[in-house]
């Protein structure tokens, strides 16, 4: 299973990413976002993280932050939500 198919993805460290395998899980300021299939690209975001030790801990920090969103119920009081907002008798 690849990160993202079926489960909240979750990271407390600094990601550097295309975005196509996010689903809508990235927030502003907890990833570097690079342009998919271009690895130019991504050695210029990894290496962005790697020499910037504060951008590095910012993102790790807001990372950490947004993963606190995705317990088990949270993601319960989200499905019977749903559920209840499509039932009609």
């Amino acid at each position: 299973m690849k990160s993202g198919e079926g489960y909240p993805r979750v990271s407390a460290s600094p990601d550097v990413t295309s975005g196509d395998n996010l689903r809508g899980s990235a927030r502003h300021g907890n990833a570097i976002l690079v342009k998919p299939d271009n690895p130019k690209a991504l050695a210029e975001g990894i290496e962005k993280v790697l020499i910037d030790q504060t951008l590095a801990r910012a993102i790790a920090a807001q990372a950490a932050e947004d993963a606190k969103q995705y317990t088990w119920e949270t993601r319960a009081r989200s499905i019977l939500k749903f559920i209840l907002w499509s039932y009609k008798p």
